[in-house]
């Protein structure tokens, strides 16, 4: 693996920790006065992060997206093993932006069940992607 993929695999794996870490906390305040669009922003960005982490530690080059179908596609035509129900994180895509502007609908998303894939898809990359207790290779 080249040096460049290696550091840019590290920083999406390090980027998606911290936003999926930051929900994890968030949802555990159980503040109702926090919007429920800034966790699907942290939750779109962790899920997307970790996916391109993966196509960076695999060398395979992507466009600057946020569309996590195109990401999953991408994944899938390179032949890349991803774990099953990952095509729950393509309702997450709209908060890419959108969700920021209030212009995305929330009301029937299931955050607990967003949470608990996004940890199944990084215990995934900790797994198949050889990654350290330190969370690097």
């Amino acid at each position: 693996m080249s040096n460049k993929f290696q550091h840019q695999y590290e920083i999406y794996y390090r980027k998606a920790t911290v936003d999926f870490v930051f929900v994890q906390q968030v949802v555990a305040l159980e503040n109702h006065l926090i919007d429920k669009t800034i966790i699907l922003f942290h939750l779109q960005q962790a899920a997307e992060k970790y996916l391109k982490s993966i196509l960076s530690y695999k060398n395979i080059h992507f466009a600057k997206l946020h569309d996590i179908k195109k990401i999953l596609e991408l994944c899938i035509e390179k032949g890349i093993s991803i774990p099953l129900n990952t095509e729950i994180f393509i309702e997450l895509t709209p908060f890419a932006v959108e969700g920021r502007y209030d212009f995305v609908t929330d009301e029937n998303i299931d955050i607990q069940q967003l949470i608990f894939h996004i940890e199944q898809l990084k215990l995934y990359i900790d797994d198949h992607v050889f990654i350290t207790s330190d969370g690097l290779n």
